[in-house]
């Protein structure tokens, strides 16, 4: 069993977008906003290494902010940007 169970996981994916949106538009400055995204992150895989429930939480977060904070582009975005070019 995990050590910490969200309660609510889609509540948590909705709360981990909007911090990070607030981040990236300034609300929140980047020295006080990224340790508090990167510590919920890792606190999400660290407590949950064999059951892989929160899984879903994170690669959703890396769905839609994963260009603003780790340069991940869909395969189908990339795919598509290179179809253009041509």
């Amino acid at each position: 069993m995990a050590l910490c169970q969200v309660p609510n996981a889609s509540k948590l994916r909705v709360d981990l977008r909007l911090f990070a949106d607030l981040i990236a538009i300034g609300v929140f400055t980047e020295k006080e906003g990224l340790p508090v995204l990167a510590n919920q992150l890792t606190l999400l895989m660290t407590n949950d290494r064999e059951e892989h429930n929160n899984l879903s939480i994170v690669l959703c977060f890396c769905r839609h902010c994963g260009d603003d904070y780790a340069g991940l582009v869909p395969r189908k975005f990339r795919f598509s940007s290179c179809q253009s070019l041509l």
